[in-house]
């Protein structure tokens, strides 16, 4: 029964309140008219008091359900929070118990969630990529160079990223942790491009040679450089994507990337979405298939 009122309250307050108002109001409207029609037109206390003390019970009632659906959300919000702050500890732990150290990486925020990094070496370890192009470097560059290290993968990952600031530091810590064996962190700054007669500002690819890629990490640019920032991703690289390569994408909980993905997916019939993982941020997996598929 509590659960039932709970979940009335917190889904139809709105109507709840309109129909007290409502209620409220016919009453009050009743009451005027048979004072007019019993032609007295001069207002009795008692009826002073009795208006005054349903008008106050309508206050309170309305005051006790809205502290009802604050409680509520305030409930609902610190359960997500803790769920959340749950999920990111156990990834952590995930994490480190794989890469065999206690090394203290900073995630959240800008960097990448320690859900996202789990999601990344699942797949390292299933598909065991040859070339790993990570756009956006940091954390993740890190995690994953421990993993590459530590079980002895044949994988290279190249990671790109825009800022000379980060990428500088990036590989500074790459270098620190022994770990340039593995990964070749790139300057790469942001250029204007065209694509289908549309302007968009990507990495600057010109001077570069990009290898086959079996896995690609979508993690950069930022959102805020252009709407659809990270669209060109695959109308740039798909060519240089081998046949079963595994494209992973992050933030997928926004509204521009899951239109990005709708807009790969209707224009690339060799791409297909595999799975929508549940992470801090959102996460899609896609998988380009064989021409013949």
């Amino acid at each position: 029964m509590k659960k039932l009122l709970t979940r009335i309250i917190s889904s139809r307050l709105n109507d709840i309140v309109i129909l007290i108002l409502g209620l409220y109001t016919i009453f009050s409207l009743l009451l005027y008219y048979n004072i007019l029609s019993a032609n007295e037109y001069i207002w009795h206390v008692s009826t002073i008091i009795l208006i005054i003390a349903v008008s106050t019970l309508v206050i309170i009632l309305i005051c006790i359900l809205l502290i009802l659906k604050l409680h509520i959300n305030i409930k609902k919000n610190i359960s997500k929070m803790f769920s959340i702050e749950f999920k990111q500890f156990e990834s952590l732990i995930f994490l480190h118990t794989l890469i065999k150290s206690e090394i203290s990486l900073k995630t959240r925020g800008w960097a990448a969630s320690p859900d996202l990094i789990s999601a990344i070496f699942k797949n390292i370890i299933k598909y065991k990529p040859s070339v790993i192009l990570e756009l956006g470097s940091g954390i993740s560059s890190q995690f994953i160079g421990h993993l590459l290290k530590v079980y002895k993968f044949e994988t290279k990952l190249i990671s790109l990223d825009h800022s000379s600031e980060y990428s500088e530091k990036t590989k500074s810590d790459v270098l620190d942790s022994g770990l340039d064996e593995y990964i070749e962190i790139i300057h790469c700054p942001l250029k204007k491009i065209i694509i289908n007669e549309n302007e968009w500002i990507w990495y600057n690819l010109e001077n570069l040679s990009i290898p086959e890629v079996d896995l690609l990490i979508i993690d950069g640019p930022i959102g805020e450089v252009n709407k659809k920032t990270r669209y060109p991703a695959i109308p740039v690289l798909i060519n240089k994507l081998k046949d079963n390569a595994i494209i992973i994408l992050d933030d997928y909980n926004r509204i521009d990337e899951k239109e990005i993905v709708k807009d790969w997916l209707r224009e690339n019939a060799s791409l297909k979405l595999i799975e929508e993982i549940d992470t801090e941020k959102g996460t899609a997996i896609l998988k380009k298939l064989p021409n013949n598929k």
